[in-house]
């Protein structure tokens, strides 16, 4: 099928691996790529390896001004079949030394905490009321970065981050850094004129990493009951779905699965904090296109990898530590749950919509914040992204209209009669 698809549109299979532009990799659960003999010489040839499914599904779908090498493809590159625990134990360990750089008794604090509570539980409640660490940029002002003044309007702020965005794009000659501080700016000003949220309440004690522990194992067991109990109908579920997306308005762009961290280099698996960084800042109005707001996306989704994964080591400094990540966290949205209830972070503003395609079932994940937000503020931090066997996209409303919030959502999926999850912050 991929070589009738390709053949379809214009392109012939190489006779000689030496003349071939591409190697197109039909991705399976039996073997990994890496271990693929014709892929390693292809590797050593500097030919790009894609997966074929989505690499010709990508190509197929281009507008008449566009040619297949324009198309960025570390973003198609196949997943590797290993064990999901091993990506998130590298990544856990990668956050955790950005945090111990910045506060070198980070890990002794909170393994001390971690091993006091694990001591505990058997016989107590435990309280940890300490704060996530602070990830504050330079200490100015956002509008002081953008040159702005107080009043200044939506369309002033984003003509301001237009202007300095075009001067100090990396891809310009720009410094990262200082193209880095802008973004920022632009986003925490976007975010502040979208979400007329009352003040968090800050007397109240953080709920208890075992508290978050049974909150995750419940909800994987719900997820897999809700399941099991439908999965005769998995076909039905699907498409019913895709109904609601259809109803809703929201549809899928590929935001790809690599990034840069901070010292320049490519790292992978980063598929949904891409995702999440596309459809937050799609639906607080910092981003028009996906592709020409690519770099800030990026600088966008850095952030919350560290943001996300710095509340899972403060929980669990010990996967980190020891390399492992625990039975019951299998995916990076499992994460949202540590900072539901948080008053320092972003995410217990947010909902989180995750449209699992590969069963038809809808997780959500709802910070203690959301209900405290404006009509406007709910439908902009409703982050919605869909999942597909191995990676997630973003959902994005386009044009100008705003996003749905997650009333209508939970009504769509009523109407549709689509399973769902919601793990509460309040709860």
């Amino acid at each position: 099928m991929a070589l009738e698809i390709t053949q379809t549109l214009g392109g012939s299979l190489s006779s000689s691996i030496q003349d071939a532009t591409h190697a197109l990799w039909i991705q399976s659960d039996g073997e990994d790529y890496t271990q693929n003999i014709e892929c390693s010489l292809a590797e050593s040839l500097s030919i790009p390896i894609v997966d074929a499914n989505r690499w010709l599904a990508r190509i197929s779908n281009l507008r008449h001004s566009q040619h297949w090498s324009e198309v960025n493809v570390e973003d198609y590159r196949p997943r590797l079949l290993r064990r999901p625990d091993l990506f998130l134990a590298e990544s856990l360990t990668q956050t955790l030394q950005v945090l111990s750089k910045e506060d070198p008794g980070f890990v002794e604090e909170n393994a001390l905490k971690r091993a006091m509570e694990l001591s505990m539980l058997d016989c107590a409640l435990v309280i940890r009321d300490a704060k996530l660490p602070a990830y504050s940029r330079k200490n100015q002002s956002p509008r002081g970065i953008l040159g702005l003044p107080p009043d200044a309007s939506i369309t002033d702020i984003k003509k301001a981050y237009r202007k300095l965005a075009r001067l100090h794009h990396p891809d310009k000659g720009g410094s990262p850094d200082v193209f880095e501080q802008i973004s920022f700016a632009y986003q925490s000003l976007l975010a502040a004129q979208t979400s007329s949220s009352s003040s968090h309440e800050k007397g109240g004690s953080l709920k208890s990493t075992a508290h978050w522990d049974s909150e995750l194992k419940d909800h994987h067991r719900l997820v897999q009951d809700l399941f099991t109990s439908h999965g005769a109908n998995l076909t039905k579920n699907v498409a019913a779905q895709a109904d609601v997306l259809e109803a809703l308005g929201l549809e899928a762009q590929d935001a790809g699965s690599t990034n840069v961290n901070e010292r320049h280099e490519t790292i992978h698996n980063s598929c949904f904090y891409l995702s999440l960084a596309a459809s937050y800042l799609k639906g607080i109005g910092a981003m028009d296109n996906l592709k020409e707001d690519n770099y800030l996306v990026q600088q966008a989704a850095l952030q919350f990898k560290r943001l996300i994964e710095a509340s899972v080591v403060t929980a669990h400094p010990e996967w980190a530590v020891s390399g492992q990540v625990g039975e019951h966290v299998q995916a990076f949205s499992d994460f949202l749950v540590y900072l539901l209830d948080s008053p320092d972070t972003i995410i217990s503003d947010w909902t989180v919509v995750v449209f699992d395609t590969t069963s038809g079932v809808c997780d959500i994940y709802k910070g203690k914040f959301y209900d405290k937000l404006s009509d406007k503020g709910k439908a902009a931090n409703c982050v919605t992204i869909q999942y597909l066997p191995g990676h997630y996209q973003p959902l994005i409303m386009f044009g100008n209209k705003l996003r749905p919030n997650l009333d209508q959502i939970l009504q769509a999926l009523h109407s549709y009669n689509v399973v769902y999850v919601v793990t509460d912050g309040n709860a």
